[in-house]
């Protein structure tokens, strides 16, 4: 057996911790009652993170928020 018994038990370990994400990813769906309730909330997160990204590419370079403040 390569690596020993270390080995299996990492193997093991791991095996638990995706078991226990599929678990808490299967609880989370049955807690939000459906995916029409999941879909809208990732699209609303994503769109946040779009936004928020847009809005950094819009500032002029060369400007930090500093200077923006005190002119």
């Amino acid at each position: 057996m390569p690596g020993g018994p270390a080995a299996g038990f990492t193997a093991a370990r791991q095996l638990l911790v995706v078991s226990g994400l599929l678990f808490a990813v299967s609880a989370g769906l049955a807690a939000f009652g459906s995916m029409w309730t999941v879909y809208p909330a990732l699209a609303g997160t994503v769109t946040i993170i779009a936004s928020g990204q847009r809005e950094g590419a819009r500032r002029r370079p060369g400007t930090s928020t500093a200077s923006r403040i005190t002119a």
